[in-house]
C-alpha cells in the first residue's frame, strides 16, 4: 500500500472534529509516532513507534511525553507501516510528529480533519504545543479552531471503533515541511495533507 501526499486535492474534504462525545470513558491510548523516511528518490511516510496503552489517562500520558519523562516512550515498538490505525474500541489516538525532522503541524488551522462526516465518531481534538514559560514541562493544550501555531507537534482525539463491515473511516492530517527562508529572510514551508484511514478489523487485519 502506498500512502499518497497530496498538495492539492480538489476532492477532498476538510470537516472538522466534532466535540468530545459525552459521557466519555475511553479504553484505551492509542499511541503513534509519525517519522519520515527517504531512499532512492522516494519518500514514504510511516510510524516509527506505535502503542496501545491502558491503566493512564490522557493528561498523565501526555505529560509524560516531556523531555522529563521519556518513560512512557521506552516500550514503543517499532512498526514500519502505512498510516493507517485499526481501532477496534473507544480511545484516544495521541499522534507524534518525530524529531528527527524540522517539520510541524499547520500552524493556522486544525491538525486533523474529516474527508466525510461521522457522526459521534471523532471529535475532542487538542493540540499540545511547549510552554515558553516552561520548555521542559506539560505542554499547553490549545483545543480545535485555534491556531496552534508553529511549534505543534502532538496531538489528539477521542475516536470510537468504526463498524467492523464498513472497515474504515478518512483522515487528514495537515502538516508543514520547514523549508528554510528565500532571499528577503522570510519563512518558506512546504503543507502536505496526509491521508490515513482509521479501520476496525476486528483484530485481524494489518493496520497497527
Amino acid at each position: 500500500m502506498v500512502l499518497a501526499v497530496r498538495l492539492a486535492d480538489l476532492g477532498n474534504q476538510l470537516l472538522p472534529l466534532e466535540d468530545l462525545p459525552q459521557p466519555w470513558e475511553p479504553d484505551e491510548i492509542r499511541y503513534l509516532e509519525i517519522d519520515i523516511e527517504a531512499s532512492a528518490g522516494y519518500v514514504k511516510f510511516l510510524y516509527a513507534n506505535s502503542r496501545h496503552v491502558t491503566g493512564i489517562s490522557i493528561d498523565a500520558f501526555i505529560d509524560g511525553l516531556t523531555p522529563n519523562a521519556n518513560f512512557l516512550l521506552a516500550a514503543a515498538e517499532p512498526a514500519g507501516t502505512p498510516l493507517d490505525i485499526n481501532v477496534t474500541k473507544k480511545c484516544y489516538i495521541v499522534l507524534k510528529l518525530s524529531s528527527a525532522w524540522n517539520w510541524h503541524y499547520q500552524e493556522d488551522r486544525d491538525a486533523v480533519s474529516l474527508k466525510q462526516s461521522y457522526p459521534g465518531s471523532y471529535g475532542g481534538l487538542v493540540h499540545v504545543v511547549p510552554d515558553p514559560a516552561n520548555p521542559q514541562g506539560p505542554g499547553l493544550r490549545i483545543p480545535a479552531g485555534q491556531a496552534p501555531g508553529q511549534t505543534c507537534m502532538l496531538v489528539y482525539f477521542a475516536a470510537i471503533q468504526p463498524p467492523t463491515m464498513q472497515y474504515r473511516h478518512h483522515l487528514n492530517l495537515h502538516v508543514e515541511l520547514d523549508q528554510g527562508t528565500d532571499d528577503a529572510g522570510n519563512r518558506l514551508t512546504l503543507p502536505i495533507i496526509l491521508d490515513p484511514d482509521i479501520r476496525n478489523s476486528g483484530g485481524h487485519g494489518m493496520p497497527l
